[in-house]
């Protein structure tokens, strides 16, 4: 067996101070991050090209640092029908759109997101987990935002106006419960 190694290494003082509860989701609002990994992948279900990603939030768009960063996932569906989801990621990342979908293209495309900044806007979403009657709730990435589509999206809402917002989405992941 090989040594395992860690790229972390934390140091816990003090369990009295850990809760044993998982953290809440981060409230809806708009927020900067930053890809910290993307890789290609298929979609479950029909096996569709896609990229995942983890997304580390430090702070609200033009306001306070979140008390701790923060980490949201999302699966990108990279298909013609979802193009406009492709192209929101590639304006917020400020990269180029991925020219194919080919297995053998997008790593490569996928490696390119790493490290850049991008700026998403969040909603809560109900769900029930697989074997589970409790439900409980995530934050989900809404939309990848340019800055000047965050300002706009941040001044309607800040002033009750009409935000820029997509509709809600009304597809339901599967075990999650109908609203």
């Amino acid at each position: 067996m090989g040594q395992v190694g860690w790229t972390q290494n934390d140091t816990f003082d003090n369990w009295d101070d850990v809760s044993t509860e998982a953290p809440k989701p981060v409230e809806p609002n708009i927020y900067t991050g930053e890809i910290v990994k993307a890789e290609a992948a298929q979609t479950q279900g029909k096996g569709l090209p896609a990229v995942k990603l983890e997304i580390m939030v430090k702070s609200v768009f033009q306001g306070d640092d979140l008390p701790s960063a923060r980490k949201l996932f999302d699966t990108v569906t990279i298909t013609k029908e979802a193009a406009f989801k492709v192209k929101q990621l590639s304006q917020s990342a400020n990269v180029t759109p991925p020219k194919s979908n080919a297995a053998d293209y997008l790593p490569e495309w996928a490696d390119g997101l790493v490290g850049q900044p991008v700026i998403v806007s969040t909603k809560l979403e109900k769900y029930t987990p697989k074997g589970s009657t409790e439900q409980r709730e995530s934050a989900r990435i809404e939309r990848y935002l340019t800055a000047d589509q965050a300002e706009k999206k941040k001044a309607g809402v800040a002033e009750g106006g009409g935000s820029e917002a997509a509709p809600a989405n009304t597809r339901r992941r599967r075990g999650a419960a109908a609203a």
